[in-house]
């Protein structure tokens, strides 16, 4: 009697919110997709592999469906055990991120701060998220980019492509993992590229990204439990760097020695911002710089201008006696910025976009509930055929226009409002200088057909391996 009575009150419960769910989706005024499968709806599909630069049978799926063009589709669906709102609308995307701390908060899990902690700028709100994202922007000035930050990217450029001299193939992902990585660490830590240590954190920061998933559970063998380990361990380095400067009144020009002389800031605080610094200035460049290599792997005219007008600035500066480029100099090469653009859009690292509704919000004749999850789709974005014309092609010139770089409403590969990407320009020039050592000192072809895969992050999955072989272009 007692099991009776507890099944029924389990089924009540279920049947309850399910009504709830159905009465809040149709009063949207937004379609709903199937349910799906029970409890994971259509998260398989969702994150069904897919080439980079297509949408993929998910997304096309919902758009024979309902009849929508790409640009304006949004939709209900049943992902990770739960309803949400899927646009890929850029109006209501560019809303959702420009409304950033009013109307939206973050929808990431709360499990993601046991990796990235409670202090992080990506899951920090309000105030706390105002100074913090004030102190990286001041450390990020255009002088420390200008006077330090270029000089050591072509430093760590150069050094790393010199070692593959003697080397006819090599993996294109590890390659910029570890340029990206040397990068970063070098500037939050003073760390030495290339040493055991350096190479053992980037290991342990990469275990941290992989355990970001769908699916947190803590439990052996799980990629979450190995995050969680490599966490302790990436603080235990910063916690140790820390003691060492402050034993020894050690002063290095680098992130961590700027949050010592702010004196404001906790050790767990500290130690959050730097992994987080760290973070952000590796993944996401890393994997960028691996789709630049495949796509300018696909298009030779484009490594020969990306050539030509890097030395033509280098013959105009050679005739004041000066070939060192400046920041200024990478700013006024209009067709590298088109590159990057290109491969930013083609080889779009953060995807999604996880934003939850603080409100009742109308919009558009839409309805979106208070507390639901709206996962605005940026790299679908970045495919808008009436954007982008021939939206698959690797095409960079597409961005040039008699007035410079074309600019572009629908382009948001370092998302946007309150929690656009601080360190976009950073990024952007750390992509420049990389492209631009490599095109003139190598040609490359592919080992093997590669392609980005979406699986949701952007992934090789054979690494790409590319044959080298080096050049010397003359002045």
């Amino acid at each position: 009697m007692v099991f009776s009575l507890l099944i029924t009150a389990i089924l009540a419960i279920i049947a309850a919110k399910t009504l709830k769910e159905y009465l809040k989706r149709r009063h949207s005024n937004i379609p709903s997709a199937n349910m799906g499968w029970p409890f994971i709806g259509e998260t398989l599909s969702f994150v069904k592999a897919h080439p980079a630069f297509t949408l993929g049978d998910y997304l096309q799926h919902h758009i024979a469906k309902f009849k929508l063009p790409l640009y304006g589709t949004v939709f209900w669906a049943n992902i990770f055990g739960k309803w949400v709102i899927h646009s890929v609308d850029p109006e209501l995307n560019r809303f959702v991120v420009n409304n950033e701390m009013k109307m939206f908060k973050q929808g990431w899990p709360r499990s993601l701060s046991r990796l990235i902690g409670n202090n992080a700028l990506t899951i920090s709100l309000g105030d706390a998220h105002k100074r913090r994202r004030a102190e990286v922007l001041n450390y990020l000035s255009g002088s420390r980019l200008e006077s330090t930050f270029l000089r050591d990217m072509e430093q760590i450029a150069s050094a790393h492509m010199e070692s593959w001299r003697n080397r006819e193939m090599v993996i294109a992902t590890d390659e910029t993992r570890k340029y990206a990585f040397y990068m970063i660490a070098k500037k939050a830590l003073s760390m030495t590229p290339g040493s055991p240590e350096t190479e053992k954190l980037m290991e342990a920061l990469n275990d941290i990204y992989m355990g970001i998933g769908l699916i947190y559970v803590n439990l052996p063998g799980t990629r979450f439990r190995k995050a969680l380990q490599s966490r302790a361990y990436v603080q235990e380095v910063i916690r140790q760097k820390l003691e060492q400067r402050r034993l020894k009144d050690q002063e290095d020009d680098d992130f961590l020695n700027y949050l010592i002389k702010d004196g404001t800031y906790s050790t767990e605080e500290m130690g959050d911002l730097v992994q987080n610094f760290i973070f952000g200035g590796n993944e996401v460049i890393g994997r960028t710089l691996a789709a630049a290599i495949y796509y300018l792997g696909t298009c030779p005219q484009a490594c020969d201008q990306l050539r030509e007008e890097r030395l033509q600035v280098i013959r105009s500066k050679q005739q004041s006696g000066d070939s060192s480029l400046t920041l200024s100099d990478y700013r006024g090469m209009e067709f590298t910025q088109c590159v990057v653009n290109e491969t930013l859009r083609l080889g779009t690292v953060s995807r999604f976009l996880h934003k939850v509704a603080t409100a009742n919000i109308q919009y558009k004749g839409y309805v979106i509930p208070r507390g639901c999850t709206v996962i605005a789709n940026i790299s679908a974005m970045h495919l808008d055929p009436t954007e982008f014309k021939d939206p698959e092609t690797f095409n960079p010139w597409r961005w040039l226009t008699p007035n410079g770089v074309k600019k572009s409403r629908s382009f948001m590969p370092f998302s946007g409002g309150a929690r656009h990407c601080i360190g976009a320009e950073l990024a952007k020039l750390e992509l420049m200088v990389f492209i631009h050592q490599l095109v003139t000192k190598y040609e490359w072809e592919f080992a093997q057909n590669d392609p980005p895969m979406a699986t949701p992050r952007l992934e090789f999955p054979n690494c790409l391996p590319i044959k080298i072989k080096a050049i010397s272009p003359k002045l």
